[in-house]
């Protein structure tokens, strides 16, 4: 699919896609902003306004109107799709429940409709309601908690399990804990890089 240079695909490099409800694409990249494809006419849609930055990791759309995108350096955003208003949320240090960092890497929403936010500083569950984050960090005094804090991918594998890739290795987290159980409860299971055929070739996930 080309276009003009502001609305193809050709000059930057594409971080992540996201299909919409009706099967559309979304399409973030590293310089040139988001874009949509409309798969009917096969045409490629850039979004300026309302969003200005360019540099995006991670987009997924709720199919509920609600676009969430994850900046290379600026947060989180949320577009409303209904108005095209935008939300953002960045990095508070004197607010516990903000999210922890402004580089997010990855936004995914499980099969509990769960947001999860990953960052260099963190992994966050966000609540849409009060527009707050639970955050989980690496504690070394907590041999339970997440292996790092910087968090490089996620993905729901089998039903309410949530694998947390990071710099040390991956971290399974049961979804039900969420339901039961305070952020300083959850426990995260550990895979970590070493020498045996179960574990992982690199730490780096």
């Amino acid at each position: 699919i080309m276009g003009d240079e502001k609305n193809c695909t050709r000059a930057y490099g594409i971080t992540d896609l996201s299909f919409d409800e009706k099967g559309n694409i979304w399409m973030a990249t590293y310089g040139n902003g988001l874009k949509k494809i409309w798969v009917e006419n096969d045409s490629i849609v850039h979004y300026d306004e309302p969003i200005q930055d360019h540099y995006i990791w991670s987009i997924v759309d709720d199919c509920n109107g609600n676009l969430y995108i994850g900046h290379a350096n600026e947060g989180l955003s949320i577009l409303s799709l209904k108005d095209k208003t935008l939300k953002k949320f960045m990095y508070d240090p004197d607010n516990p429940n903000s999210i922890p960092d402004n580089r997010v890497f990855k936004v995914f929403i499980d099969s509990r409709k769960n947001v999860w936010v990953g960052t260099n500083k963190g992994l966050a569950l966000f609540h849409p309601e009060r527009e707050e984050f639970t955050v989980f960090r690496h504690n070394k005094k907590d041999p339970n908690s997440l292996s790092d804090s910087d968090i490089q991918s996620l993905n729901e594998i089998n039903s309410d399990m949530l694998w947390v890739g990071t710099s040390k290795g991956i971290n399974i987290l049961n979804l039900q804990q969420i339901v039961s159980l305070q952020a300083q409860e959850i426990q995260f299971q550990h895979i970590a890089a070493n020498d045996l055929s179960s574990g992982l070739s690199d730490g780096s996930i």
